[in-house]
């Protein structure tokens, strides 16, 4: 029997044209089941269906006791939410189009069953060699798959991310199945294609095979991520298996980030009572690196309460009361506004765009101040907490995303240690995580003041003043992260 450590990241990403986080994911390791989904359709539509996905698995899970045949259980759970998703959608017209992606994995003794629908993966981790598990349901995919076109070509050609497979989309689902042997697998990872739209394969594979903890390996894979647009929200899930006789060793420079035995589903900002929203697609038109399923209906929006189930937002999406209404005036000030500011950003994503074209991760080992988006960065940031206890014990909080605990803890650690900008840094990280951009910025320039050589305090520097429509003093803090980035090794 098999013991699981997990990790979990889910993030809205960086583009400012998806202010709401429509990924979800799903953990319940004491049933040995995970999933992620990535919801189709925009604004409230896409989260309601990817919610609805991770509401049906978990339901079904709490009563399953693994005495029947598990795919037909999982199958049979897939088209009940398929059902609802459907339903919603062809009811009501402003949930109309929506859909999700699913990918999911149950563990039952030494076998893992694995269901999907659209782009959403699963990859294992075997030998320290990494395989993905799950094929695209893309007309792209399949022309490759036939020989109808090459990898080459298929790289050149636009629509690579229109599915045509989702739950919801149709009346029935068609969920693909497969099963593997875990007794040699090591690692499983489930993610978005937010996840795979910026890191290749030989990355994910290179971070799979690090001895970072599975939250930490999820965390690495948010950052180049960011580091490299973030254009879409982002989800992974990072399943590490040990067998029932072995133990757990994880340096000590790296704390233990472990999801504890119990159901972790991604609702932080879940509502007690039905909200009425409005939306209107006509004025709201799909970024077109957006998604979409086929095959969905046209239809117009009007106004409906939405069911509790239907408004629960992440962790990283936009607050509940910036979403109650939007209107074509609320669009045409935010385009004002953007033209607004448009040269003043433009350097910055114009940042952006370099860092994730021109400045590539480097490999780990490298003989010099580490680079954030390098897994050595880790080993330089979290310096000093093998032989420091608080400051392991404040990482780990972190690690866990009690970010109010690991902000008071690292506020202690800089009251006892004011020079120390690992302390400083870690406070601001906490306090950008929790929300509080304000005091992240003062935190950051506080650590960047002390000498810290990372350029990654510079990186965060922008995405807050960014946050707080300072879109000059997020321009020059970014063009300050590039330059530190080119030039890693510096004297202080």
């Amino acid at each position: 029997m098999s013991r699981f450590e997990v990790g979990a990241v889910c993030d809205r990403g960086l583009n400012p044209r998806r202010p709401i986080n429509e990924d979800r994911f799903l953990a319940m390791p004491e049933k040995g089941l995970f999933a992620v989904a990535d919801g189709v359709g925009g604004e409230l539509a896409g989260e309601v269906a990817s919610q609805t996905v991770v509401d049906a698995l978990a339901e079904a899970m709490r009563s399953y006791d693994f005495k029947g045949d598990l795919e037909d259980f999982l199958e049979l759970t897939l088209q009940h939410a398929n059902k609802r998703i459907y339903e919603a959608a062809s009811t009501h017209e402003e949930l109309s189009g929506m859909a999700s992606t699913v990918a999911l994995v149950c563990i039952e003794d030494s076998r893992a069953t694995i269901a999907h629908v659209g782009d959403s993966r699963v990859y294992s981790l075997s030998g320290g060699k990494l395989k993905r598990e799950t094929r695209d349901h893309t007309d792209l995919e399949d022309a490759l798959r036939a020989g109808e076109i090459t990898e080459l070509e298929a790289q050149q050609l636009p629509a690579r991310n229109v599915i045509n497979r989702a739950a919801g989309a149709e009346a029935e689902i068609e969920p693909e199945f497969s099963s593997i042997d875990i007794s040699r697998v090591d690692a499983i990872l489930l993610c978005t294609d937010g996840i795979t739209r910026h890191i290749p394969d030989t990355e994910l594979e290179e971070i799979l095979t690090s001895d970072l903890a599975p939250q930490q390996m999820c965390e690495e894979m948010k950052w180049r991520c960011h580091c490299r647009g973030a254009e879409d929200n982002l989800t992974a899930i990072v399943v590490k298996m040990f067998k029932a006789d072995e133990e757990r060793t994880l340096p000590p420079s790296r704390p233990k980030a472990r999801i504890e035995r119990k159901e972790q589903i991604d609702t932080a900002s879940r509502k007690q009572s039905p909200v009425r929203v409005e939306v209107d697609i006509s004025a709201a038109a799909e970024p077109p690196s957006r998604k979409s399923a086929e095959r969905l209906p046209d239809r117009r929006s009007t106004q409906l309460p939405v069911s509790e189930h239907a408004t629960v937002a992440s962790h990283s999406a936009r607050p509940p009361a910036v979403r109650q209404a939007q209107s074509s005036s609320v669009l045409g000030t935010a385009l004002k506004m953007f033209l607004g500011v448009l040269l003043l950003a433009g350097a910055f994503y114009a940042g952006i765009y370099v860092a994730r074209n021109y400045l590539p991760p480097e490999p780990p080992g490298r003989n010099s101040v580490p680079v954030e988006n390098d897994l050595g960065a880790l080993n330089y940031l979290r310096e000093g907490a093998q032989t420091d206890a608080d400051f392991r014990e404040a990482l780990q909080l972190f690690d866990n995303r009690e970010y109010t605990a690991a902000h008071d803890r690292f506020r202690a650690l800089t009251e006892r240690a004011p020079t120390n900008a690992r302390y400083y840094y870690w406070q601001a990280r906490a306090s950008f995580e929790a929300g509080n951009t304000d005091a992240a910025l003062k935190g950051f320039q506080k650590a960047a003041s002390l000498n810290l050589n990372a350029p990654t305090v510079y990186l965060y520097e922008a995405l807050c003043y960014h946050a707080m429509k300072k879109e000059r003093e997020a321009a020059e803090s970014f063009k300050r992260f590039a330059e530190e980035r080119m030039n890693p090794v510096r004297s202080r």
